[in-house]
């Protein structure tokens, strides 16, 4: 699957970028310095992850949201899930909400915990997550 990180530059898009590349799949990067942008990110993904400030997050959503489709699985990587997960079902996208319960310095998700919040997805598109997470630790 092609993976899309919005905010794929900062460091927890940084983190979760080499999480689904020692994964085995390909990850398309967006950030505010980037060539490649959001609404390509949206066009050409299969999981979009949006990783950016929480300030950002739901306005970013919102941008993106008319270009996905029920195709797409869409999450974000925020601490709050109410606003972004309810922004993200704005869209046609199957939506998972996600919150790791650890910061972009640990260096790698072996032996941490991440919070999934399936909001309008199927028991694959859960599977798809835990299993990466799961098998890196």
């Amino acid at each position: 699957m092609k993976v899309g990180i919005i905010g794929g530059t900062g460091g927890m898009g940084r983190l979760f970028a080499q999480v689904f590349q020692q994964a085995g799949h390909e990850v398309l990067i967006a950030g505010r310095k980037t060539q490649t942008t959001k609404e390509e990110i949206a066009g050409r993904a299969d999981v979009i992850i949006v990783s950016v400030p929480i300030r950002d997050t739901v306005p970013l959503i919102h941008e993106i949201s008319p270009i996905l489709g029920e195709h797409h699985i869409l999450a974000d990587l925020t601490s709050l899930k109410t606003e972004p997960v309810r922004a993200m079902l704005t869209s046609k996208a199957r939506v998972i909400g996600l919150h790791p319960m650890f910061g972009p310095t640990v260096g790698t998700i072996r032996g941490q915990t991440i919070v999934a919040t399936p909001a309008r997805c199927n028991e694959e598109d859960l599977r798809f997550f835990m299993t990466i997470f799961e098998s890196q630790g």
